[in-house]
């Protein structure tokens, strides 16, 4: 029954928008298993990226996102990410600006008992792609070895002393909390009224940038919205995995062929960004 689904919507979508979209709607079904299922959670999650686009603010945005993921079941919320991350795969950009905001509002640490019972679930059912956009990594405690910040005469600035220099505007002390490696520290550093793109960019592009710091510029709404914020993140060798595997969805055809060439990035990145480049559906 389901073989005859499949052939059939495969036949209309062919019909209707081309084999690409064909190719799309298939997968799908194969990923989620019916044809009904499929056309509810495409109309659900097209009716919440019309919902999304309307408002402006984007902090507003992901806490509204944020509150309505809460009320999914692990099912519900694995299906609507496998139907995101897919339509954005073939190339819809409101689809694509929701997976965005899907996996920012997911990286709240309020969700992740949610977040790690989808992922579960999408792997014993088969969603691939799902479970890997939904896995919760497990931190390193060894991963952050903060380098003490001094002040000019050598002694070493305490952790409220950095916080209270991350909300500085000053140029030169901005500098400073740029290398703090502290996510407590960046974390303030991300809402300095002061910073600008230029400033987050250099700071995800260091090679020292512990993955921790990283993730805190991935959950904050008012930078992980620019582009060239993201391809830094994914193209340091610090990014954490399931990050990198999130944003590599939402890179360009180019820059998902650039890193996919990247020898010094993790092959499974590599992998996923060679799909993106070819607009390959996997």
């Amino acid at each position: 029954m389901q073989c005859t689904c499949v052939v059939s919507s495969a036949q209309r979508a062919a019909s209707r928008n081309g084999s690409r979209q064909a190719f799309y709607e298939v997968e799908l079904l194969f990923r989620i298993g019916n044809d009904t299922n499929v056309a509810s959670v495409s109309q659900q999650a097209a009716a919440l990226a019309i919902r999304l686009n309307a408002c402006a603010d984007v902090r507003i945005r992901i806490q509204y996102l944020r509150n309505e993921i809460r009320s999914l079941e692990a099912d519900a919320l694995a299906d609507m990410v496998t139907v995101v991350a897919g339509s954005a795969e073939a190339g819809e950009p409101h689809h694509a600006n929701l997976l965005l905001a899907v996996a920012v509002a997911l990286a709240d640490p309020s969700l992740t008992s949610l977040r790690r019972a989808a992922a579960d679930l999408a792997r014993t059912r088969g969603q691939d792609d799902a479970a890997r956009l939904l896995d919760v990594p497990s931190e390193d405690p060894h991963a952050l070895r903060p380098r003490r910040t001094k002040t000019e005469t050598g002694r070493p600035l305490t952790l409220g002393e950095r916080k209270s220099l991350a909300r500085r505007r000053e140029r030169n002390l901005l500098a400073r909390a740029i290398r703090d490696p502290h996510p407590d520290v960046i974390r303030i550093l991300l809402t300095n009224p002061a910073l600008t793109e230029d400033d987050v960019v250099r700071l995800c592009a260091g090679a020292h940038t512990p993955p921790s710091v990283l993730r805190e510029v991935f959950r904050n709404p008012t930078w992980v919205v620019c582009y060239r914020v993201r391809r830094t993140i994914v193209k340091n060798p610090q990014c954490p995995a399931d990050i990198a595997l999130q944003l590599a969805t939402l890179l360009t055809a180019p820059d998902a062929q650039e890193i996919a060439q990247t020898l010094r990035l993790p092959l499974e990145l590599r992998q996923a960004c060679a799909r993106r480049s070819r607009g390959v559906i996997h």
